[in-house]
């Protein structure tokens, strides 16, 4: 178990924000991979210390390198394929510890493509002098600020930033790190937000934070983004205001999803995004799952050609409900994963202007 200490305020509004019981699955179709997240996502809170306990490695990074195979072992999938990951995961990571961890060189792999970069935030020798930082999750995050930076820098005046799916906000963290004038609104999962609130609570104490629960019941309008992070549940993204926000990002979470929660997202960002925007998107380029009480029939009207078998459908990242007229800034097969995770799968790296609705 892991223990963070709140300021009394903050601690007191989570607890306020647990007692809602918000449930997953009450309005979103869960795909088998949300549906285990959400079971395993949970946290106790000790109010005698204004300490949050949560099982380790769940969305937050505590120290430990990328190499032992935590983020895995949280997701529970425990095929002989995975449990073969993680022990060789874990024998590189006795090997770098036993070498001496700071001769694992970063700037060997993937960091070297940093170091070309002038205008990369991040370079390599961040996570050789910052060790604690060297998680995988970190790592992931520092890539993607990388890559997207350049592109917020070409915005006029940005202030606004929409996130679907962030998880423990690691990306979040370093934006506002280098964006500090930019106010993020974050949409994701009940059993998630927790997660992503105690790690920027960590890094920016003196921040405003908006938790679901504060929002009133009977809104109907759209709510003005007054916070510097604000957090919302997928059942609340009709409270998002038109064409208010600069910047979107999904990461790692619509590759995970239905076809019709993705294009419920769609919609909303081309309702939400100004007619100058950029919207970040990184996924893995195909890939087949099992869905909780998913009704394939529809999912048949949505896609072309959907392939559904033994209970399964398949997602591809070329069949996200783009739009010809959508402009790409870039859009290529992520290099990140190649090289750093060097994982079966393909995932692509797509930065565009979305066409309003």
């Amino acid at each position: 178990m892991h223990k963070l200490s709140l300021p009394k305020n903050l601690f007191e509004k989570l607890a306020q924000y647990l007692e809602t019981s918000l449930e997953d699955g009450k309005t979103t179709t869960l795909s088998d991979y949300w549906d285990n997240v959400g079971k395993l996502s949970k946290l106790s809170l000790d109010p005698t210390q204004n300490e949050v306990i949560f099982p380790e490695e769940l969305f937050f990074d505590s120290g430990h390198t990328h190499f032992d195979g935590s983020f895995m072992n949280f997701h529970g999938f425990f095929s002989m394929k995975n449990t073969f990951l993680e022990v060789k995961r874990r024998i590189l990571k006795a090997i770098f510890a036993l070498k001496n961890s700071q001769e694992y060189q970063f700037s060997k792999s993937f960091g070297a493509v940093w170091d070309q970069v002038d205008a990369a935030p991040i370079k390599s020798d961040f996570f050789l002098q910052n060790l604690q930082e060297a998680t995988w999750e970190s790592v992931k995050a520092a890539n993607y600020l990388n890559e997207l930076s350049p592109i917020i820098r070409l915005l006029d005046q940005p202030s606004t930033y929409l996130e679907i799916g962030a998880g423990g906000c690691h990306l979040i963290r370093y934006l506002k790190k280098e964006f500090p004038q930019l106010k993020f609104v974050i949409v994701d999962l009940p059993s998630t937000i927790p997660f992503g609130l105690v790690n920027l609570s960590q890094r920016f104490p003196n921040s405003e934070f908006t938790l679901p629960h504060e929002i009133e019941k009977g809104t109907s309008n759209s709510i003005e983004i007054t916070s510097d992070f604000t957090f919302l549940t997928p059942d609340q993204i009709h409270f998002l205001p038109d064409s208010h926000f600069d910047i979107a990002c999904n990461t790692d979470s619509f590759g995970e999803m239905v076809p019709e929660t993705i294009q419920v997202y769609f919609s909303l960002l081309r309702r939400v995004l100004k007619e100058n925007n950029v919207f970040f998107c990184n996924n893995r380029a195909s890939k087949s799952m099992s869905v909780v009480g998913h009704d394939f029939n529809k999912a048949e009207i949505l896609y072309s050609n959907p392939q559904v078998r033994k209970g399964e459908i398949h997602i591809r990242f070329c069949e996200y409900p783009w739009d010809p007229q959508d402009q790409d800034y870039f859009y290529y097969s992520s290099r990140f994963y190649y090289f750093v995770e060097n994982v079966q799968h393909t995932f692509f790296t797509r930065a565009t202007q979305l066409k309003k609705a």
